[in-house]
């Protein structure tokens, strides 16, 4: 397994969104077994039957969705939310 340092992460996303700015556009496949899956386990996590404590992080691991996703999706909708405030 390989392991890159915050700063070349940093250069890596800077890279991409030079290449989206012109115009490149990117294709980030699922697979659509692990996107049932991973819904599936978000809907018996929502169920009120005491299954979340496993459900959630099985679903989110298989959606494909990190923390870091999360904190950045909720930034974006404040930024959305204080632009159309504007």
């Amino acid at each position: 397994m390989k392991t890159i340092t915050y700063k070349q992460l940093l250069n890596k996303e800077k890279r991409i969104k030079e290449l989206q700015d012109q115009g490149v556009i990117f294709l980030f496949k699922k697979n659509k077994i692990k996107l049932i899956l991973g819904i599936s386990c978000i809907a018996i996590a929502v169920i009120p039957n005491g299954l979340g404590l496993i459900f959630y992080p099985i679903g989110f691991y298989l959606l494909g969705i990190g923390t870091a996703d999360l904190f950045r999706f909720k930034e974006e909708i404040i930024r959305r939310i204080k632009n159309k405030l504007r």
